[in-house]
């Protein structure tokens, strides 16, 4: 959850390529734009009327059948928000579906991530969301997302003050590489029209250094306090 334009719609990507390259079905994985799909109003409990469409008519088994056998179905709802009684409906389809992810707790602490090496991937997805969240309550500060192109680098976040821009990745990982790691922002840094003085990298603790003047690292549980 999270204001608009702050990574929601990025992260369930990322966790969708995650899903992906587990081994989990295409066929198994399903994701509905609710906000596009305006005729979905019109529909009573329009998460279940998906869910058993998609069970019944894509999924390569019914859902009962693919937990039993200890494999997945994943649905992903954007904007869910729009439609009326939807935290209800998605506590009717976690039963169903029985452990979803939407249901269990991702740590975000260092020390029980350690315990947990199997979710770093999904925390790491769900700080960039905490970042977004957290940075769209300041005051003043204007947010962005740099997509790839041709002659850029992809940048999770641009923080904009006046005409001043600082480029954001979020590297929230037991380790940082100084070089692969920061490449966004040393792209974002060196092209003088983004007048950018130096980048952030938020990081999972304050154990995470970069040699490079430009970059400054910053544990995530550090910008949070800036709240």
């Amino acid at each position: 959850m999270g204001p608009r334009q702050v990574g929601k719609t990025t992260a369930q990507f990322q966790i969708i390529a995650d899903v992906l390259d587990e081994g989990v079905p295409g066929r198994n994985v399903l994701r509905v734009q609710f906000d596009e799909l305006a005729s979905l109003r019109g529909i009573e409990a329009p998460i279940l009327v998906i869910a058993d469409w998609f069970e019944r008519n894509v999924s390569t088994a019914r859902f009962n059948e693919l937990a039993r056998a200890g494999r997945k179905a994943c649905l992903f709802f954007d904007e869910v928000q729009n439609i009326d009684a939807w935290d209800a409906q998605l506590c009717l389809v976690d039963h169903g579906l029985r452990a979803s992810w939407l249901q269990e707790q991702v740590p975000l602490t260092p020390e029980a991530l350690a315990a947990r090496p199997e979710l770093n991937s999904l925390a790491g997805h769900l700080a960039e969301s905490v970042f977004g969240s957290v940075a769209s309550t300041i005051h003043g500060l204007d947010i962005a997302h740099v997509p790839e192109r041709t002659t850029d680098r992809e940048v999770d976040f641009v923080l904009t003050v006046g005409a001043q821009r600082v480029p954001v990745e979020i590297k929230y990982q037991r380790r940082v590489d100084p070089v692969r790691d920061t490449l966004g922002i040393r792209s974002f840094v060196e092209k003088s029209v983004n007048n950018a003085a130096f980048g952030l990298l938020i990081t999972q603790d304050d154990a995470a250094s970069v040699d490079d003047p430009r970059i400054v690292t910053l544990p995530l549980s550090t910008f949070m306090l800036l709240r």
